[in-house]
C-alpha cells in the first residue's frame, strides 16, 4: 500500500508498507526526481541532481549492521551519456570511466580500485549490439545474435559455447543450454536436464 502527501512547495512524500511491516519512503522534488529515499533498513538515500534531471550525487546514511556504500558520483558527457561513476566506502573508491564511439556504444569500461586499473574493450559490434568483449587477460568472448538482436550463443573467441539459448515468439526464453549440458526450460515442458549421466527434473517457471 502506498501513500502520496505533499510536503512543502513543489514536493510530494510517497511511502508504502512491505509486508514484513517496515515501511519504505521517497520524496521528490518538483521536476519528480526523488531527493531522498528511506528504505525498508532505515538506511537514507539523498540524491541531487543537475539541471537536466541527471543524479549527480548519491549520499548514504547507513541503518544500524549495515555495510557497504557510503557515497556516489555520476558524471556525462554533452550527450548525457554517462562517462564516470565512483562508488566510496569509507575513504575508498571505486571508479568505472566509460567510452563511448559515435553511435552512442560503449566500447571501453576502465575500473579502477586500490591502484589498479582495468580495461573491458568491447572490440567488435554487430549493428548496435555487442558481437565481441576483451577482458584485461586478452580473453574474448563472441555473441552471436539472430534476426531478432536476441542473443542466441556465447562462446570463447575460436573456442567452444559457453552457453545457449532458444526463445518462445520474439522474447521469452525457451531453453538456455550451459556448457555442461546443463539445460534449463522455462515454461510449459517436460524435458530434463542432463548432467553427470543422471537426469533430473528441471525447475520450470513460467516468464
Amino acid at each position: 500500500m502506498s501513500q502520496t502527501c505533499p510536503k512543502a512547495a513543489f514536493e510530494a512524500t510517497e511511502w508504502y508498507a512491505i509486508h514484513d511491516g517496515s515501511t519504505c519512503v521517497r520524496v521528490y522534488n518538483e521536476a519528480s526526481d526523488v531527493v531522498q529515499f528511506t528504505d525498508e533498513n532505515g538506511s537514507v538515500f539523498e540524491n541531487t541532481f543537475d539541471a537536466l534531471g541527471r543524479k549527480k550525487d548519491c549520499t548514504i546514511s547507513k541503518a544500524v549492521s549495515v555495510v557497504g556504500t557510503d557515497a556516489q558520483s555520476f558524471q556525462y558527457d554533452g550527450l548525457s551519456r554517462q562517462t564516470q561513476a565512483i562508488d566510496t566506502v569509507g575513504s575508498t573508491d571505486a571508479t568505472v570511466q566509460m567510452s563511448y564511439d559515435s553511435l552512442n556504444r560503449v566500447i571501453e569500461d576502465s575500473q579502477t580500485y586500490t591502484g589498479g586499473t582495468r580495461n573491458v574493450t568491447m572490440t567488435d559490434f554487430d549493428s548496435h549490439v555487442i558481437s565481441q568483449l576483451q577482458f584485461p587477460n586478452n580473453r574474448k568472448i563472441d555473441n552471436t545474435y539472430d534476426l531478432l538482436y536476441r542473443r542466441t550463443d556465447v562462446a570463447d573467441n575460436g573456442g567452444s559455447t559457453i552457453a545457449s539459448w532458444q526463445f518462445f515468439g520474439p522474447s521469452r526464453v525457451a531453453e538456455r543450454v550451459m556448457s555442461t549440458g546443463r539445460r534449463t526450460a522455462l515454461g510449459n515442458t517436460r524435458r530434463f536436464a542432463t548432467s553427470g549421466g543422471s537426469r533430473n527434473r528441471l525447475e520450470q517457471q513460467v516468464v
